[in-house]
């Protein structure tokens, strides 16, 4: 067996203590190790001078591996032959000394001792924990310390033999430092003098420079490499966007970096994060989407060693709040400043999105800055990858393909149209760097009045494609349900969706739930009356673009006026209109015929600008068929069967 120097400076009886413990650190051995060696090898020595019965064959051995010399067959080590008490007092003196360096500034001891809020005795036994975890000599030890029932660790029992000191069974109780940071792992069913004190594995892997995080913490935890430059120790941060109650907690609380968690009554989860934090000096902040529960207050109470914040979407109960003294952070506004889209999209990206790029929040910005990544740095494609995800579980995504050209309005309405676009782009200056009021929110609505077929979807899309954002048309067959209570559910999924992604909403045949409210009979009008005032109140809340269709404008509960920023009447085109939605419909590649008369189709059938669309491409499939170009006859019978679609007739006049 090896003798190196740091053993044989504990076997030399004339080597001060002090030499001792530079021979070690000489041979690169932790301090902490040394200072618990020494501590079990007195503990063991002085055990045998007061025990009838020798050591046993193993024990000796463990023994002698700790000094240095172990032999092996039953020979005892040179020491045994010397003055017990004069041993014991010098390894002793080694272990203060050891021990003392070991929480000198820079070491990891010392480290894991401030982070945790130990005092000396609790970092002596986490030492000595650690140490008989490492080692099977050192486990060999402590069952012998320990009795036959103890098993190889040190026991509240066994620890006074090792430390002599009656109060040290407070530096592994309950109130003690090393549960407080959960360092140790629970207790079994054994007497409490014979409880294994056991560092929790983690505990051993941080000592030992291996800083894999517990698979015990809860799963969607965020470990942020940020330091953070406050004095506060627990803070309260509320605000709706995620980015933006960070930014505050950072900023004020003095932290290595922090572990974000959401809120849990999980009792071994929430042992992790304490354990986490007390190992690493990171701040918790745990982020709450409805209450505080109450295991998590009590544990944000009780490891009051550690920087805490709790952070939420909205202001929480003060019942909810930690009974310790906490103080409220004031949040910057949810929408990302110029500064920061610049950060992430260079110049020629802001110039072509950055009027888009500057109506997202902080959270939505920095999922962009994920996105550009994965998107080869292309800035549009990352500003509508984002709003990919739970949203599209509830509504149909529209990619916006077309363009103004593409749109037949009469001017003072295409002029309504122009100025939803502008108000939704110009949020920030006005609510922002002209200082007006933005409550109830920043949000646009807008409703479109009209038959079916006039344009409200295609100028849905036009305004979603010129913000830079995709549309998602809500189906309201998946949002109204019978069941009391499920529709408000459902709408309340769609808006939290929303407001995780830079989209339009575009609600079509929009009476159907926004319907008058009427005077209640019975529980169904109480109900419906119910689900249109908390539609009501999500418009007033949400913060994006909403686009409200309904082919019966009357129906519509006239508290939604208000609400609506911007009311476009759609109707059936005129013969101009007609004559010009015609002629888009029909692509300039597209072979017509020379028979094709456009003034004669819009001059005698008044039909909407979709069935056109719908006839013009019916009438290219038949031409197509007969291997022939797109002639008048085709154009006639496909308009004839849209206006069967109708219910009406074709005219006399029109037909060939």
């Amino acid at each position: 067996m090896t003798t190196t120097a740091g053993d044989r400076a504990i076997l030399d009886l004339d080597a001060s203590p002090a030499a001792a413990a530079e021979l070690c650190r000489a041979d690169e051995q932790p301090s902490w190790l040394v200072a618990a060696d020494a501590l079990l090898a007195r503990a063991a020595f002085v055990a045998r001078g007061s025990d009838d019965s020798s050591l046993s064959d193993p024990v000796l051995q463990a023994v002698g591996a700790l000094v240095g010399s172990g032999t092996g067959g039953g020979e005892q080590p040179a020491a045994f032959e010397d003055s017990t008490t004069e041993l014991a007092n010098v390894l002793v003196a080694t272990a203060d000394v050891a021990l003392e360096d070991a929480l000198q500034p820079g070491q990891p001891l010392a480290a894991l001792v401030e982070t945790a809020g130990l005092n000396g005795a609790e970092a002596a036994v986490l030492a000595l924990c650690v140490a008989v975890e490492l080692d099977p000599n050192r486990q060999a030890i402590a069952a012998y310390l320990g009795g036959d029932n103890a098993g190889p660790w040190l026991t509240p029992w066994s620890l006074r033999r090792v430390v002599e000191d009656d109060e040290i069974a407070l530096a592994v109780g309950p109130g003690g430092g090393l549960r407080r940071a959960c360092l140790l792992v629970a207790a079994d069913d054994r007497p409490w003098a014979l409880t294994p004190l056991r560092p929790h594995p983690s505990v051993t892997w941080w000592l030992q420079g291996d800083r894999s995080p517990d698979p015990a913490l809860p799963p969607e935890t965020e470990l942020l490499d940020v330091a953070g430059g406050g004095v506060a120790r627990l803070v309260v941060a509320a605000s709706p966007d995620r980015i933006r109650r960070l930014q505050a907690v950072t900023e004020a609380l003095d932290a290595n970096g922090f572990v974000v968690c959401g809120a849990t009554a999980d009792e071994t989860a929430l042992d992790a994060v304490v354990r986490r934090a007390s190992l690493s000096g990171e701040a918790v902040v745990v982020d709450v989407k409805d209450r505080l529960p109450a295991p998590t207050r009590a544990r944000i109470e009780r490891a009051f060693h550690l920087r805490w914040a709790v952070t939420s979407a909205h202001e929480l109960p003060l019942d909810d709040l930690p009974r310790r003294p906490w103080e409220q952070l004031t949040t910057a506004d949810p929408l990302a400043g110029a500064a920061e889209v610049e950060a992430v999209f260079d110049a020629d990206e802001f110039a072509d999105v950055g009027l888009n790029a500057s109506q997202l929040t902080a959270s939505q910005l920095d999922a962009a800055a994920t996105a550009m990544a994965a998107t080869g740095g292309d800035a549009s494609a990352a500003l509508r990858r984002i709003a990919a995800g739970e949203i599209e579980t509830l509504a149909t995504r529209i990619r916006p393909q077309r363009t103004w050209d593409d749109l037949v309005l009469a001017p003072h309405k295409l002029e309504l149209v122009r100025y939803l676009v502008e108000r939704a782009r110009n949020r920030h200056v006005v609510y922002g760097e002209w200082g007006f009021s933005p409550l109830p929110s920043r949000g646009v609505v807008g409703m479109f009045a009209g038959p079916s077929g006039t344009g409200k979807t295609l100028t849905a899309e036009i305004i979603a494609g010129e913000l830079g954002l995709d549309l998602y048309r809500i189906d309201l067959s998946q949002l109204v349900s019978k069941y009391i209570g499920e529709t408000e559910q459902n709408l309340a999924k769609v808006f939290a969706a929303a407001e995780a992604s830079p989209v339009v909403l575009f609600f079509d045949e929009a009476d159907a739930l926004l319907g008058k409210r009427s005077e209640v009979r019975d529980s169904h009008d109480r109900y419906a009356n119910i689900e249109v005032a908390y539609l009501l109140q999500r418009l007033e809340r949400y913060d994006g673009v909403v686009l409200l269709a309904t082919n019966l404008a009357g129906n519509m509960d006239s508290a939604f006026a208000r609400r609506i920023h911007v009311t476009v009447e759609f109707v059936l085109p005129d013969r101009d209109e007609r004559r010009r939605i015609w002629e888009r419909c029909l692509p300039a590649t597209a072979p017509l015929a020379g028979d094709v008369d456009l003034d004669k189709l819009a001059e005698f059938v008044d039909i909407p600008g979709g069935a056109i669309s719908n006839a013009a491409t019916a009438a290219a499939f038949l031409a197509a068929s007969s291997n022939q170009p797109i002639g008048m006859a085709a154009l006639v019978l496909a308009v004839k069967r849209e206006l069967q679609k109708l219910g009406r007739l074709i005219p006399e006049e029109s037909r060939t």
